[in-house]
C-alpha cells in the first residue's frame, strides 16, 4: 500500500534515509524535527508517499517541486526513492514512482524528472520502464552554504 506520510512515520523514514544514504556511500545527517517541518503540515516543502508492508513502512518516495517562470510551468524532480532490501523486487518502487507522478499530474506539473547516477544501470533500466527518457544535465550547478 502507498498512502501519505504521518507523524508517526517519521522514525522509519529517517531510518530508510540513513540506510539510502549508505547505499550512496554518503553521510547522513537526519534531522527529525527538520523532517517534520518540511514533510508534513499543510504547506509541506516537499512530497512524501510511504510504502507499506502489513502496517510496516518498507519504502518511501520524496518529490521536490520545480518552477520554471520562462515558461509558466511546473514540474517535480523525484529527489529520493527507496524500497527496503528485502521489498526490492515486488513492485514497490513502480507503485511509490507511479504515485509521485500522479501528484505531480495533480498539481498541474508539465514534467516529472528524476537523476540517477552514471554508474547506475540498473536505475537507468528501471526509470526508462517506465517510460522516462534519458535527458543529460548540461553547464554546472553552483552553491553556496548559508
Amino acid at each position: 500500500m502507498i498512502r501519505e506520510l504521518h507523524q508517526d512515520d517519521l522514525p522509519a523514514l529517517s531510518a530508510m534515509i540513513d540506510a539510502l544514504s549508505i547505499q550512496h556511500g554518503t553521510n547522513t545527517r537526519v534531522v527529525k524535527h527538520a523532517l517534520a517541518r518540511d514533510l508534513l503540515g499543510p504547506n509541506p516543502w516537499a512530497i512524501t508517499r510511504i510504502a507499506l508492508r502489513n502496517t510496516e513502512p518498507v519504502g518511501y518516495a520524496i518529490g521536490c517541486p520545480l518552477y520554471f517562470a520562462q515558461f509558466g510551468e511546473r514540474a517535480m524532480n523525484l529527489h529520493h526513492l527507496y524500497v527496503s532490501p528485502d521489498q526490492r523486487g515486488t513492485g514497490l518502487g513502480t507503485q511509490l514512482t507511479l504515485a509521485m507522478v500522479d501528484m505531480a499530474r495533480q498539481l498541474g506539473c508539465t514534467f516529472f524528472s528524476v537523476a540517477a547516477d552514471h554508474d547506475n544501470e540498473s536505475a537507468q533500466r528501471f526509470y526508462k520502464s517506465l517510460g522516462m527518457r534519458a535527458s543529460p544535465v548540461t553547464g554546472l550547478r553552483f552553491a553556496m552554504d548559508l
